[in-house]
């Protein structure tokens, strides 16, 4: 995705709307649909400020560090269908990575997906932190299949249905191991990233 305020509007902002407009179509909702974001990703790497764009606030403020976990929403109506995104930004880097299982509610698998953020002024760690996110997402995920799994099979089922269909077709099906829900990954900090030398963006 990217961030581009040229017509008025985040365009991230609308791609993030239409995408819970679809999953309500798909699941044949007609009149509201409802959708958790958990934002994570190491410290200073733009969660807060991606957040306040996607909830239509002034991203530009200066804003105080976010300690713990943090909440927001934004509302929106699309064609008479009411649209609700929730954000709950997970502060503290890896020192509070363990709240991600708090806030990853078993029963809300469906409904939810991963934002993680990545500083792409610094290339020679971008990947390594990214790969550190994707394999605690993936635990996390885990734990909370299992929890379903012995509440309500049936649901469990439909969680696994709906990460496999998303590869149904794909030339790289076999070779991939979904993590189960879905994660949209935002490299921030791109205008230091056109900057940096060319032999230093390699690391990405």
């Amino acid at each position: 995705f990217k961030m581009d305020k040229s017509d008025g509007a985040p365009s991230f902002e609308n791609d993030i709307f239409s995408l819970a407009l679809k999953a309500m179509e798909e699941s044949k909702a007609n009149k509201r649909v409802e959708k958790t974001y958990l934002v994570v990703g190491e410290n200073k790497t733009g969660k807060t400020t991606l957040i306040s764009v996607l909830t239509g606030e002034d991203a530009k403020s200066e804003k105080a560090p976010t300690a713990g976990i943090d909440f927001k929403y934004a509302i929106k109506k699309i064609d008479s269908k009411k649209v609700i995104l929730n954000y709950l930004e997970i502060a503290g880097g890896r020192q509070l990575a363990d709240l991600l299982s708090t806030t990853l509610n078993s029963n809300k698998l469906l409904e939810t997906s991963f934002i993680v953020t990545i500083d792409m002024s610094m290339p020679d760690t971008a990947v390594h932190h990214l790969d550190f996110w994707l394999r605690t997402i993936r635990e996390t995920v885990n734990k909370a299949m299992e929890e379903l799994e012995s509440k309500s099979p049936i649901d469990a089922s439909k969680v696994r249905e709906q990460s496999s269909f998303k590869w149904e077709g794909h030339t790289d099906a076999r070779r991939v191991s979904p993590i189960g829900i879905p994660v949209i990954i935002v490299g921030t900090k791109y205008d230091v990233f056109g900057l940096i030398e060319s032999e230093q963006k390699k690391w990405m």
